[in-house]
């Protein structure tokens, strides 16, 4: 078992974090990258950006602890998935109050007789985000993102 230990990269005022229109935002990234969606008009991109991600915010500093200390610990504590395919599972120590948050993802091995894989993941990830999701993997192989 690997242990990695995360420094907050944004102090965030708990003021701000009470600031329900604050949580639709991307205190990340603020500006879509130059690849995503290129060639179509900048209004477009930036508001196709947002519906992506509509509580970016509230993933990663209200409900998640990204802004905090913390550790993780578990198998590949760096990543969401497990390169290998299968489970992940990783335990989240917030330093400031001792906290154990679990995560856990699933990404079955792709086989020729299951061509519909289903990944799901749900805890908080390795960036302190919180997260939910059920869905078909896009990836052709297990370690695909």
């Amino acid at each position: 078992m690997l242990e990695v230990t995360y420094e907050p990269r944004h102090y965030i005022d708990p003021k701000l974090k009470k600031n329900k229109l604050w949580w639709f935002g991307n205190i990340d990234d603020p500006r879509p990258p130059d690849g995503y969606l290129r060639g179509k008009p900048e209004w477009f991109r930036i508001m196709c950006w947002y519906i992506r991600n509509p509580m970016h915010n509230y993933n990663h500093y209200v409900k998640g602890v990204g802004d905090k200390n913390r550790t993780v610990r578990g198998d590949y504590p760096y990543e969401k998935w497990n390169p290998n395919g299968e489970y992940n599972r990783l335990i989240t120590i917030v330093h400031e109050d001792g906290r154990e948050l679990p995560f856990e993802s699933h990404r079955p091995y792709k086989h020729w007789l299951f061509r519909k894989n289903w990944e799901r993941y749900e805890g908080w990830g390795p960036k302190g985000d919180y997260g939910r999701a059920s869905r078909k993997s896009k990836a052709t192989n297990a370690g695909d993102m």
